[in-house]
Parts: structure tokens; sequence; C-alpha cells
């Protein structure tokens, strides 16, 4: 073998241990780690959270779980308009209590 054959080895090597890598960390995450009870219990970190950029994307996804999971949260956005919609319909789903303020 030639010395560009063995780097080209190591190199689709190291590809594949990253996929395989990758592809097990998913599945730990999603399915392994909770059916072996490592998941992580919030609720022992605190019952406050502060979620920014609660209005779209990640943000309000993380806020949905969060108050899914029993946590009071903290909603910071910039624009109110789409906060207090965000607010309202999480607190209508998930915290029955919930206050909204201006």
């Amino acid at each position: 073998m030639s010395a560009l054959e063995v780097i080209g080895l190591l190199f689709c090597l190291y590809l594949l241990w990253s996929i395989v890598s990758a592809l097990f960390n998913l599945l730990y995450t999603c399915y392994l780690g909770n059916a072996l009870g490592r998941s992580i219990n919030v609720k022992k970190l605190g019952s406050w959270a502060v979620v920014t950029g609660a209005t779209d994307g990640i943000g309000r996804a993380y806020a949905e779980e969060l108050a899914r999971k029993g946590l009071n949260i903290v909603l910071i956005s910039r624009s109110l308009f789409k906060l207090q919609n965000v607010a309202r319909e999480i607190g209508k789903f998930w915290m029955p209590f919930s206050t909204i303020l201006p």
C-alpha cells in the first residue's frame, strides 16, 4: 500500500467512526437513555426556568417542553405581542393558573 492509500483508508475509517458515534449518541439520547433511567429530572434542578427567544423555533419548543414537565417559566422575547400570544398558548395547555404580565 502506498502512503496515499493509507491516508485514504484512515480518513474513511475516521468518517465511519464519526457516523457510527453520532448515530449511537442520537439513539442513546432519544431512546436508550430514557429506557435505562438515565434521563435528567429537570424538577431536581429547580422549579424555575428562563427561556430566551421563546416566541419562535427552538426557544418556543424548550418553553413548551419545560412547561409540560411542570416547571415555572419566565419567557423572554423581543416582541411583546408574540410573547403574550405564546404565553397564553402555553398557559392554556400546560399551566392552568398562569399569569401574563404586560
